[in-house]
């Protein structure tokens, strides 16, 4: 029986502070579009293994419970998921802000809180089933964080809520209803996340919480039991805005007394924080993550009688401006081996100690937006894959530093664009072509730092003499989106003008070296760009698709069209850049070219719910056939099968034309549960096998012959969380490839 395998999942995080969770045993669940990715950081250099499916909005917070974690989304839905084995179930769901984004988590024990866009927070009881036990009006402030804790010595529980007035409000479980109790000031923006640890204090265990705000500033609050006379010198001559107050509230349950008294201001990030969190130790640190795009680990130095001192970063990770905006959720691995952070581009970062210091290691990379499409290098050895967050990216098989076991990565990123991306081909190993939401198609070309690299990570052996005929590396210029070959003078029609662009501005080198082990984000973002060698002018509006020839002498593109004279296709010499036809027909927007096998015929598929076939007659295109009411609805894709093609509609189905008695007729028609958006063939023996992609995100494996008939499909626990974009089968039809609004890029093994 035929069974499709999960080889590789590439999936960028969300843009959400408190969206991840280290679990124990190294596991690390993130949110990832409306799904929650899992990536066993035990697991040498491989990726994420599984993606959860289930939330119907983008995931905006996740915290950890005692067997699993709790995630929240963009619609108000709160999801329970618990460990089974190596993946996790939904053991419960519920709505908690009909309407309103999840903005906040906390979770102990068998309750949770949550709190929404809509000013309230509830609190839900989630041992069996599901049920609210109460609600709390914030009187139309924010709930932007929430912790829950059991006061020192006590079984009392406190909850700390971080909020939009710039307050810290503390409330205590009086009577099993929480009740509002004080509010700790001294912020002067967003209290955007807070984390509680225990910590020794003079007469035991303290309780220590850190509240991180968009001021730039944490501060430590340490709450303890009351000690009467315990009055503080006054710090009222501190320089600068940030104020600090002394003053120690009280704070009184069931007739229990706690101080609460501020501890400390640590002053170090240049940006609003996004993340705090303690370390495991049993005296521990604090790590915390800003939108300075750094991330920073406090501790405290030596004090009097064993007490601790002053806080001080002890050590600073990130960069300074640069590549990315922001870091989000700041976590400790299991054991502090090693801290992880989630990024602005999507990635999920990771450094691991070494001695007293740390070093970078490989994490996760993957588009932050929807991916759009994705093409297999002629050979099959690497894959690309574009997406709606302006970039380019080639995913590979590696066996780094002469590893035995083969692991899928992305090992560059050919352009990172100032558009979304829309289509992306190549013309030959080493040269692609990328279309976006501009009316200029762009043509790059490899550097010498990544075919070495394809021979140092084991992904296949390139020549010396293909190597060097490659440029070096790239040049961003300031405010340009053409990146050009290191050293080469920038064209008159490049340099920006603009009075934006500042006196002393320089451009940005991309200067390429052979890798030997998987490169990080950082790598990806600085040093893997390819320079661009020609632009391509001639569509009215932004481009929609873009296909090439087998041979890679031609290069076919079409643009968003509302009307016959903007629905065509332009046909490109990719030796001279020079217009080889243009070919008219279409109505509306042209959505899929392909070229036939032998290239001598182009097919197109739009809109306008028609196809239109092309023939090639030496330079010159001529029309062959067309269906002008091919399908009842749009059709969205289209694929040869040797003499034959496949047409895929939104009307639910996919259609098979052949040549017979001189006209192209429909000889086979499958239908489908969903709207189809993506096709793509193969060849199998004598037969087909045919890959569909559905609006629903399923793919389904069809054997074609004689006629049409299901094999397999992906298992439901693989499939996409959102429309299918692209598929697209390796040469040797053992590999598929496919992308989907969901941000994911897949790769699938064929097993029969």
């Amino acid at each position: 029986m035929a069974t499709l395998y999960t080889a590789y999942i590439s999936i960028g995080s969300n843009r959400s502070s408190s969206c991840a969770a280290a679990l124990d045993d190294g596991l690390l669940a993130y949110g990832a579009g409306s799904t929650v990715a899992l990536w066993d950081m035990n697991a040498g250099g491989r990726g994420v293994y599984e993606t959860l499916i289930g939330h119907r909005a983008h995931v905006t917070t996740l915290k950890r419970n005692s067997n699993g974690f709790v995630s929240g989304d963009q619609a108000g839905e709160v999801r329970v998921w618990a460990r089974e084995g190596r993946t996790f179930v939904c053991t419960a769901v519920f709505t908690a802000h009909n309407g309103s984004s999840i903005s906040a988590l906390s979770v102990l024990d068998d309750e949770v809180l949550t709190g929404g866009s809509d000013g309230v927070v509830r609190r839900w009881r989630i041992g069996g089933k599901v049920e609210e036990v109460e609600t709390l009006d914030l009187k139309g402030k924010l709930p932007l964080d929430l912790g829950v804790g059991k006061l020192p010595g006590s079984t009392a529980r406190v909850l700390f809520m971080g909020l939009t007035d710039r307050k810290v409000q503390v409330w205590t479980l009086v009577d099993n209803s929480y009740r509002y109790a004080l509010s700790l000031e001294g912020h002067e923006d967003w209290v955007r996340c807070l984390a509680l640890t225990p910590y020794p204090g003079v007469n035991g265990t303290d309780l220590l919480l850190a509240t991180g705000a968009q001021d730039n500033y944490i501060r430590l609050w340490r709450i303890s039991p009351f000690v009467a006379g315990g009055d503080m010198f006054d710090l009222s001559q501190l320089e600068g805005n940030a104020q600090i107050s002394t003053k120690a509230h009280v704070l009184a349950v069931d007739g229990e007394r706690f101080n609460i008294t501020l501890e400390a201001l640590l002053v170090g990030h240049e940006s609003g924080l996004t993340n705090v969190n303690w370390s495991h130790a049993e005296s521990p640190r604090l790590l915390s993550s800003a939108s300075d795009n750094s991330m920073v680990i406090w501790s405290p130095t030596d004090g009097e009688h064993g007490r601790d001192g002053i806080w001080v970063p002890e050590h600073r990770f990130g960069a300074f401006g640069g590549r990315g905006l922001s870091f989000f959720g700041a976590m400790w691995a299991p054991n502090d081996e090693a801290v992880i952070a989630t990024g602005w581009t999507g990635g999920v970062e990771r450094w691991v100690r070494n001695g007293d210091g740390w070093e970078t290691s490989p994490g996760i990379s993957g588009h932050y937006r929807a991916v759009r499409s994705v093409a297999w290098d002629p050979a099959g050895d690497y894959l690309l894959s574009t997406g709606s967050d302006q970039t380019s990216r080639i995913h590979a098989p590696c066996r780094p530093s002469g590893s035995k076991e083969v692991t899928w990565a992305e090992i560059a990123r050919p352009q990172i664009h100032g558009y979304d991306m829309v289509d992306g081909a190549f013309l030959s190993s080493f040269r692609i072509a990328s279309a976006a939401e501009e009316k200029v198609t762009r043509v790059f070309e490899a550097t010498t730092g990544f075919a070495e690299s394809l021979n140092t990570l084991g992904v296949c052996n390139k020549s010396v003499t293909e190597i060097s005929r490659l440029p070096r590396g790239a040049t961003v210029p300031p405010l340009g989106l053409s990146n050009r070959a290191l050293g080469k003078a920038e064209a008159v029609s490049d340099i920006p003008k603009s009075k934006l662009v500042p006196k002393d501005a320089v451009d940005r080198d991309s200067v390429s070296t052979a890798m030997t082990s998987l490169p990080t984000e950082e790598e990806l973002s600085t040093s893997t760009l390819w320079p661009e060698i020609e632009k391509i002018y001639g569509h009215g509006y932004e481009l929609a698709t873009l296909a090439t020839s087998h041979a890679g002498d031609l290069m076919a593109t079409a643009c968003r069209a509302t009307s016959a004279e903007h629905a065509v296709v332009r046909i490109v010499d990719a030796s001279t850049w020079a217009d080889r036809a243009v070919l008219p027909g279409h109505t509306l927007t042209v959505t899929r070219i392909a070229f036939s096998p032998d290239d001598s015929m182009v097919l197109t598929v739009s809109r306008d719910r028609g196809w239109r076939l092309f023939l090639r007659d030496g330079d010159e295109w001529a029309p062959l056939a067309s269906e002008e009411r091919a399908h009842a609805r749009m059709v969205l894709d289209c694929a040869w099968a040797g003499s034959a093609f496949v047409t895929a509609s939104r009307d639910k189905s996919v259609k098979m034309w052949r040549l017979e008695a001189n006209k192209w007729t429909c000889i086979a028609t499958h239908k489908l549960a969903e709207a189809a958006t993506a096709v793509a063939v193969t060849p199998y023996g004598d037969w087909y096998h045919v890959a569909v992609g559905t609006d629903g995100g399923n793919v389904e494996i069809l054997t074609v012959g004689e006629g049409i008939k299901p094999l397999t499909s992906v298992p439901k626990n693989s499939v996409h969380a959102g429309a299918v974009s692209r598929l697209a089968w390796r040469p040797d039809g053992k590999m598929l490839a496919s992308a989907g609004e969901d941000r994911a890029v897949r790769i699938f093994t064929l097993a029969i």
